[in-house]
């Protein structure tokens, strides 16, 4: 059976723990973190594991990264400003930052290469958030809009003299967002959970941001989370509780909550919820354990667990079939920012995989854009992965070309090259 291990990191408790999800046991701690939330993000392998742990400071522009192999940081990645919010691609191919100014910065992986920047929101970025298949990224910010970008027009070369505009803005907020859930699936079929201190979580549809559905709740949602069946919604509040919230019917066939209408979800407990469960937008229950602002939810991966980090400093490990907590993690001593779980890495512990790590898959990070003749070379390079985009998409998207002229054209003289080769 494979292990899963809880990852808590905390705002200025200096140590990453690393904990057995089901035991309890602390596995390892990384040293020299002092993060905020949404601001930490793990890098993919090319399995079903991760290789690295990755978090921005909140004290200084500066990304810290550590190999689940040793507590000392491996590297650190001086940025252009200090970042609020951080996201690697599910693939491992990019890697996503926000700034307090509201601009994007989008990395390379592999090769470290800042590969855009512009300016994405009007106040800081709180938020991002890759779609399963990586095709488009989803932000949020300070402003109280949230913003799809496909991949495509971010990093395409043919496109650093355009402007870059959002797939789709999704505004309605009132307030901040504070968090964002994207639903599972291809990017054209997914669906987008915003959350915000307005008291509302709102449902979009990401491949035409039409609005499906909006839930009101008593206090500020401030972390947000949805099942593996996309069937029931977790927000976390302001007040310390976490609510559980149905999306679809019971009985006699499911369907959605009406488009664009508010349900109102009550603060009443789970036994009271118990009655009207069936009922979209009702409470299907109230998970009271946290005293402060829960900071961050995560599912373990059969859905049976939820964990949740706290401003209380304890993150708690629950059953979400009984609602009951199974477990207080409470090493930490300052509010807990990030939760994240993951399966054990097969190198945790194992100080010699840290320097093969660095040499394979850790790249120190640009803090500027390269110019068009800075290659080594002398050439602009036009080597890069782009993500296609998949499923169902609105009607008028074809009207907007997917791939620029400079694309298309780098594309023709790859495979001139290509055949000039075999030839």
């Amino acid at each position: 059976m494979l292990a899963e291990v809880a990852v808590t990191a905390s705002s200025s408790g200096s140590l990453v723990y690393v904990w057995d999800l089901r035991s309890g046991a602390i596995l390892a701690s990384l040293k020299g973190n002092n993060s905020a939330p949404r601001t930490t993000t793990t890098l993919p392998s090319q399995c079903l594991y991760s290789d690295a742990f990755l978090a921005a400071q909140n004290d200084r522009a500066l990304v810290n990264v550590w190999s689940w192999a040793k507590s000392q940081i491996l590297a650190k990645f001086p940025l252009p400003e200090k970042l609020s919010a951080l996201c690697a691609s599910h693939s491992g191919l990019y890697c996503v930052g926000g700034g307090e100014s509201g601009r994007l910065y989008v990395w390379e992986m592999a090769t470290g290469k800042l590969l855009r920047t512009f300016d994405a929101h009007y106040k800081a970025v709180r938020v991002v958030r890759f779609t399963d298949d990586d095709a488009a990224f989803v932000t949020g910010g300070e402003d109280s809009v949230a913003n799809v970008w496909r991949i495509a027009g971010v990093v395409d070369p043919g496109t650093e003299s355009i402007v870059v505009t959002p797939h789709a803005s999704l505004s309605g907020h009132a307030l901040p967002i504070t968090d964002i859930a994207i639903g599972f699936g291809l990017f054209g079929s997914a669906r987008i959970v915003t959350s915000s201190a307005d008291c509302t979580c709102k449902i979009w549809e990401a491949g035409s941001g039409d609005l499906l559905t909006t839930l009101l709740f008593p206090t500020a949602v401030t972390a947000v989370a949805l099942d593996q069946t996309e069937t029931r919604l977790y927000t976390g509040a302001a007040d310390g509780k976490i609510h559980c919230t149905n999306l679809y019917r019971g009985g006699g066939g499911a369907r959605d909550p009406p488009y664009g209408l508010a349900q109102g979800v009550t603060a009443g407990d789970a036994a009271d919820a118990a009655a009207d469960a069936d009922e979209p937008g009702s409470t299907g229950g109230v998970f009271p354990g946290h005293t402060a602002c829960v900071s961050s939810l995560a599912f373990s991966f059969d859905g049976s667990l939820l964990l949740s980090g706290s401003d209380d400093g304890t993150a708690i490990v629950w059953d979400t079939a009984s609602k009951q907590a199974m477990r207080t993690f409470s090493m930490h001593k300052t509010p807990v920012t990030s939760v994240t779980v993951l399966l054990q890495p097969p190198h945790l512990g194992d100080v010699g995989a840290a320097s093969q790590l660095l040499a394979s898959a850790v790249r120190p990070w640009q803090k500027h854009v390269a110019g068009a003749d800075t290659e080594e070379n002398g050439q602009r390079d036009v080597s890069w992965l782009l993500p296609a985009v998949a499923g169902s998409l609105p009607d008028n998207y074809s009207s907007e070309p997917a791939l620029s002229v400079g694309f298309l054209a780098s594309v023709e003289r790859r495979v001139q090259e290509l055949k000039s080769v075999e030839a």
